[in-house]
């Protein structure tokens, strides 16, 4: 069995407070621990009730024969501008955008990618992705492989458009300006791709130096942070038809 990756978001809301919880998980094995999974959804519950404070933000990493569990629970109080958690948030006003907002962001990431290696085929560099559930049998495929790269590209896209997004509210309450959430937004991803998803996969921990740092990060502002945040902006600012 192969290597997968979930990422899941969860919004609540109570007493004019708004709670996102973010879980990203690494299944080493396609079989879930019963009892490590009934403490995280305990740990969510409990942090789901920690109501009474302005801002929590912690990080939990679980360990087990299955895999690594890796939970990041945010709460903060929205802005008054940002009308989140009223009758104007239907479903395709809060979830739509999460499509081409991830379409935009996902796309100019592989372009940029594509750029960054102009020396590598596209080929391999999809491949690359793809081995980090495949193992080194990925560049040994063809277009399977290659697809299965793009698909695994998107998700992780997909999964930090979507929680961004949501989140967005409680990121402009904090930090009140845009830009800043930007770069913000583009740090969390790069912390969390390189920290995180990339070492837990088959393709392992590899040394960075300082210049692969700063330009990854330079990256991930434009193609990640700017977009999203940029647009998350316009939406929830804009008033209601």
């Amino acid at each position: 069995m192969f290597n997968a990756f979930l990422g899941s978001c969860i919004f609540t809301h109570k007493n004019n407070f708004s709670g996102i919880s973010v879980t990203i998980i690494y299944i080493k094995r396609l079989k879930c621990n019963k009892i490590v999974t009934k403490v995280i959804n305990q740990v969510v519950f409990i942090s789901h009730q920690l109501l009474m404070v302005q801002f929590v933000s912690s990080c939990t990493i679980l360990y087990n024969k299955s895999g690594i569990w890796c939970t990041i629970f945010v709460f903060t109080i929205p802005n008054p501008r940002y009308k989140m958690n009223t009758i104007e948030t239907k479903a395709t006003r809060k979830f739509t955008p999460i499509i081409w907002i991830g379409l935009i962001a996902g796309t100019l990431d592989a372009l940029a990618a594509l750029l960054w290696n102009y020396n590598t085929s596209p080929a391999v560099i999809f491949k690359f992705i793809a081995s980090g559930a495949f193992g080194k049998a990925a560049f040994a495929g063809g277009a399977a492989m290659v697809l299965w790269g793009v698909f695994f590209h998107f998700l992780i896209a997909y999964s930090f458009t979507a929680v961004f997004y949501l989140m967005y509210v409680s990121f402009i309450s904090t930090l009140r300006n845009k830009y800043i959430i930007a770069i913000v937004f583009a740090l969390i991803t790069w912390i969390i791709t390189n920290l995180v998803i990339v070492p837990v996969s088959q393709i392992g921990w590899h040394a960075m130096n300082i210049s692969s740092i700063l330009i990854g990060f330079g990256i991930l502002i434009f193609t990640i942070g700017l977009p999203i945040a940029l647009i998350s902006d316009k939406i929830y600012a804009s008033p209601v038809a």
